[in-house]
């Protein structure tokens, strides 16, 4: 190390002057950085050294979205078609709710209908039935006043042939039996005897009548059949 006198002004100047030829001789051999003094024209990281922080890797999400970054266009036209889909969703939930509650209302219709209609047709028959009812109460009345057979028998004509025209009118028929062959789906058989005379499984008393409503049989007639005679059932 050199050693000046600070009474020596000569001396001194020489010093400052040597400092200052240093300094800048150090400043013409310090090496540039290689990275541009603002961050902000960095491309994808150049010049950046491990640990420092690198601009052009950052991402700036909200601008994205909004389209100010660099892939405006493309999440643009996502964000639209996703925007589209969700109204499309909305409409499609809104359009089942509104079937559900139609297909609810129509079920609750179609039962109320249902009812009402099978009421009124029970509330008509009733009110025939007890037309009839009325009827064969001033039948039995005559009769007691009377004290004629031949009236109580008139009336209970009368009285049947007005029950059959309500049975007619609700399409209500009587089951053939006497002379037909036995059905089991229309036929009720309490017994069956032999008789020769008669070919086998053919009914040749009817004990309680039966009455069909369309295709529906209401109840089946009670009958008797034959079942041929000893040799047919031994064979």
């Amino acid at each position: 190390m050199k050693t000046i006198d600070i009474d020596d002004k000569s001396s001194l100047e020489e010093l400052l002057s040597q400092i200052g030829s240093d300094a800048e001789a150090a400043e013409e051999e310090e090496p540039e950085p290689d990275y541009p003094a603002d961050p902000a024209d960095a491309e994808d990281g150049a010049g950046y050294e491990d640990g420092d922080e690198d601009p052009g890797g950052s991402i700036d999400l909200d601008a994205m979205l909004t389209g100010d970054g660099g892939s405006s266009g493309a999440l643009a036209a996502v964000k639209k078609q996703l925007e589209e889909q969700r109204i499309i969703s909305n409409e499609l939930e809104d359009k089942l709710l509104r079937t559900q509650a139609d297909f609810e209302n129509f079920k609750r219709r179609t039962r109320e209908e249902a009812f009402t209609k099978i009421q009124r047709s029970k509330a008509g028959l009733l009110k025939e039935l007890l037309a009839l009812s009325d009827n064969f109460t001033r039948a039995e009345k005559a009769a007691l006043e009377d004290q004629s057979f031949e009236n109580l028998l008139e009336g209970m004509n009368m009285l049947q042939k007005l029950l059959g025209g309500i049975l007619e009118k609700e399409d209500v028929r009587e089951i053939e039996s006497v002379g037909a062959t036995f059905d089991p789906g229309l036929h009720d058989c309490v017994l069956a005897v032999n008789s020769p005379d008669v070919p086998k499984e053919t009914i040749i008393e009817e004990v309680e009548k039966g009455y069909i409503m369309g295709d529906t049989v209401l109840r089946p007639a009670k009958v008797i059949v034959s079942s041929g005679n000893f040799e047919d059932k031994e064979a």
